[in-house]
Parts: C-alpha cells; sequence; structure tokens
C-alpha cells in the first residue's frame, strides 16, 4: 500500500503543530507510532503514565476526555495539570521502557527542541527545515522503489501549498498556516496529492480523486444506503452566514435558486437543493 508518501506530508504537519502547541498530544502520537519512531504499545502506554505523573494526576480518571479537562480548567483546575506527552517526552522517567524506545525518546526530543528555536523563520523555510532535519528529503533522494517518485511529488505538492499560502501575505504566521491545512481537510477536499504510481500496488483514493476506467479492478468500499450517496444534505446558506450564497456562486446556472422569501419558497429550495446534491452524488458515482 503507497501509505508512505501520505506519511511524509502527515509527519510535516504534525511537526508544525508541535511547534505551535506543545499540548498536541495527538501530533505527537503520529510522530511516536509512525514509521520512522515505530515506538510500539507498550513504550507508548508507560508514556503517557508517565505524562500523568509529571502533570499530577496518576490515577485520576474523572477529566478523560478534552471537553471534560476544558470544563475543569473553567472550574479552576490547572491547565498544567492536564496530561502532556511531550512533558514525558522531555523527561520520561525511570520507567521499564525498551533501550530502542529510550533512545529514540532522546532523539526525538532534541529535535524538536531544534526545530522549535526557527519558529520565527518564514513559514516556508520552517517547512523546509523540518523538511531536512528530519531527512525525509534524504529518504526520499535514496528511495528507488517504484514508487519514490509519486512519494517526491507528495511533498512537493505540500511545500508548494504552503508556498501559495505564504504569497497572500508574506507575514502569515504559523496558526495561520496550520488553520488553512484544518479548514482544508475538513471543508475542500484538501491539498492536492501525486499521482498515484504505475507501482503494483493497491491504490487508495476518495471518489473525489478517482477518474473513470483508470483500472480495471475496482473496489467501492462504504457503498450502502446513507453513506454513498450520501443522504446528509449540504448546509445551504439560507441558514448560515458561512455559506457563499448560490446566486452569487460561479455555477448559479446549474444550481437551485430561491424563488421566495416565505416558508412555502423555503421549503421548496430545500426540497430542490436535495435533489440536486442527490443527483451530483449519482454523476459523482458513475465515474
Amino acid at each position: 500500500l503507497e501509505f508512505r508518501r501520505v506519511l511524509f506530508r502527515s509527519e510535516v504537519v504534525a511537526v508544525l503543530t508541535l511547534l505551535h502547541d506543545v499540548t498536541a498530544n495527538d501530533a505527537l502520537l503520529t510522530l511516536l507510532s509512525g514509521p520512522r519512531w515505530a515506538i510500539g504499545p507498550r513504550d507508548l502506554r508507560l508514556l503517557a503514565v508517565r505524562a500523568q505523573q509529571v502533570a499530577g494526576v496518576q490515577g485520576r480518571t474523572d477529566h478523560a476526555t478534552v471537553l471534560d479537562q476544558l470544563v475543569a480548567i473553567a472550574d479552576g483546575i490547572d491547565p498544567a495539570e492536564i496530561p502532556c506527552l511531550d512533558d514525558a517526552l522531555a523527561d520520561p522517567g525511570e520507567g521499564p521502557y525498551s533501550d530502542e524506545a529510550v533512545a529514540r525518546f532522546g532523539l526525538l526530543r532534541d529535535e524538536l527542541r531544534l526545530l522549535r528555536s526557527a519558529v520565527g523563520e518564514p513559514l516556508l523555510d520552517l517547512v523546509r527545515r523540518i523538511i531536512d532535519v528530519t531527512g525525509a528529503d534524504v529518504e526520499l533522494a535514496s528511495a528507488v522503489s517504484p514508487a519514490a517518485a509519486a512519494r517526491r511529488d507528495n511533498l512537493d505538492l505540500f511545500v508548494k501549498a504552503v508556498a501559495d499560502f505564504q504569497a497572500v501575505d508574506g507575514d502569515v504566521t504559523l496558526p495561520a498556516l496550520l488553520a488553512y491545512l484544518t479548514a482544508e481537510d475538513d471543508q475542500g477536499n484538501g491539498l492536492d496529492i501525486a499521482t498515484p504510481t504505475e507501482a503494483d500496488s493497491v491504490k487508495l483514493l476518495t471518489v473525489h480523486r478517482s477518474k473513470g476506467l483508470e483500472w480495471s479492478t475496482v473496489f467501492c468500499v462504504g457503498v450502502c444506503e446513507s453513506r454513498f450517496p450520501s443522504a446528509q444534505g449540504r448546509t445551504l446558506w439560507v441558514s448560515s452566514p458561512a455559506v457563499l450564497p448560490a446566486p452569487l456562486r460561479g455555477d448559479a446556472a446549474d444550481l437551485p435558486q430561491l424563488e421566495g422569501h416565505d416558508k412555502t419558497a423555503l421549503d421548496d429550495y430545500r426540497q430542490r437543493s436535495k435533489a440536486h446534491e442527490a443527483d451530483e452524488e449519482l454523476r459523482l458515482g458513475y465515474v
């Protein structure tokens, strides 16, 4: 499976997240459990226990979720008491870790410290420094597998996306870049990825990324009632100010339009929009 070409980019984003927020436990787990550091479940559990010790909450389970933790802070609990894996990484203690895990904890800790000293650099320079320090460029340059070219292209596309984002305003910040990447994943189609290679492997693509007749055999996962075609309608501009009004869109001529402002007109508009979305899903499925 051609997972590694995507992992390079996710690892860079995880490092960027940790440079901005040391409490981003999910980003640190992405690195620790990834193919580069390959920390196993046992050592990850021990590190989590150490994080609880550092935060002084070992054995407490009443604030297990992020929401519970935020409520606790609002109620007066010191946010420094929330377990942070980065604190445990900096001081893993004397737990019964494997020797390999202890060595890798130290290497990752020192690497993050080095990169945090460069946070003030322009975003594009910071991303390139991360790629250089983590050795992603060296690994890609030395790779000889048939999928290596696509992996390099995928990382190049990510660097280009950062450059394009920075070009909008040369003084953009790291939080702004992370918000942009999150918005692309949550609200858009995600950043572009390299075209799948001709290597003898299984290609994993979303229906939005795939093209018709690319392969002789295709498995459509999740094609079932209510999931695809999706039964969940999109948010309409008449009920959300965050959505661009249909008359202002470039494809307005192809979209249902609101023909009045009373309840009957609104209900009719919602029904026609839902039918239009269903047709679009069927077109996508056909492709």
